[in-house]
């Protein structure tokens, strides 16, 4: 009887996805994607989501992984623009002149 049942389930997935497949392939090719694998689109969302700012615990939801340091580790390299983002910000913070510090005058009785 498990051998019955295991063998269903692998029939189920080999169903559903040939049923992907039969929608997949024309939508990607209607859209001037040909050859792109689906999986890839994964990827394309987490870079995008990191790049634009998106929280990593939000991506990692998203994506359905247990840590955010695999999201972080898995994609956080393909971005190199925040590090000029992140060098951008530092030096407009060291850049910017100290708010002078408003004096108020005490006076005695």
């Amino acid at each position: 009887m498990w051998c019955r049942a295991s063998y269903d389930l692998r029939s189920i997935r080999r169903a559903t996805v040939r049923s992907f497949q039969r929608w997949w392939r024309p939508w990607r090719t209607e859209r001037g994607f040909e050859g792109l694998k689906f999986h890839e689109l994964r990827h394309t969302q987490a870079t995008q989501l990191l790049a634009n700012g998106v929280d990593v615990k939000t991506v990692q939801n998203r994506l359905g992984h247990s840590d955010a340091s695999l999201t972080l580790n898995w994609y956080a390299h393909a971005v190199p623009e925040n590090d000029k983002k992140a060098a951008d910000l530092v030096g407009n913070l060291f850049a910017s002149k100290p708010v002078e510090p408003r004096i108020i005058e005490v006076r005695s009785a």
